[in-house]
């Protein structure tokens, strides 16, 4: 069925985002959202369901092209559907995109008021509604937000939390940003020997998962 194809597809979309390939990943959506009845015409249900992933699935790569005028704009045309019909995931995800977004119209220049508003009501939520995958992530970007506030102790808490976290669930794509940013944020404090030890050790969570990025 139409469904059924869309989620193959984004599926697919989603693998080639995280290899950073963004271009054939937004292509592949378009693909996805071509399996589906025209956006007017989709009512409550599956269909519905999945055009709401693929827009949350493009929120993310527009956020890795630093794009915030197409992140603003999804924002605006998926927001009022997610909020009428999304699941509790998705509108996790909501919630984590606007954070994305508010720290790109920022610059990653403080205070990040609104974007850590967002991504303390992302993990709110996720927390209530026992999302174990979002929970962890959801504290990794409250601990993103709080170190480019200059809350380190904060945002060491929460980086420790989302490593514990992804290594009891076995996520090693969120374990490595949890490596990758106790890395950074000890190399703020020119903390030495912390700093390399949290380098090495996800550098050999990138190489094994093969992510370029980090």
């Amino acid at each position: 069925g139409s469904a059924e194809e869309a989620r193959l597809y984004r599926f697919l979309g989603d693998s080639l985002g995280a290899q950073s390939l963004y271009e054939e990943a937004l292509t592949i959506y378009l693909r996805a959202e071509a399996a589906l009845p025209a956006k007017k015409q989709l009512s409550p249900g599956p269909e519905l369901a999945h055009w709401i992933d693929i827009q949350l699935s493009r929120l993310g790569l527009f956020y890795g092209q630093g794009d915030g005028r197409r992140i603003r704009a999804l924002m605006d045309e998926v927001g009022p559907v997610v909020e009428r019909h999304g699941t509790p995931k998705q509108r996790v995800r909501y919630l984590f995109g606007g954070a994305l977004l508010s720290v790109r119209l920022a610059r990653y220049a403080p205070p990040l008021d609104e974007a850590l508003s967002y991504s303390e009501r992302a993990l709110q939520a996720s927390r209530e509604s026992d999302l174990s995958w979002q929970t962890c992530h959801s504290h990794f970007g409250v601990g993103f937000i709080r170190l480019w506030r200059g809350e380190e102790e904060q945002a060491e808490g929460e980086f420790e939390t989302c490593l514990g976290m992804a290594e009891e669930i076995g996520h090693e794509e969120i374990r490595l940003l949890a490596l990758t940013y106790l890395c950074v944020l000890n190399r703020r404090r020119n903390a030495r020997i912390p700093a390399e030890t949290f380098a090495r050790q996800s550098l050999v969570v990138a190489r094994a998962g093969k992510w370029q990025t980090y």
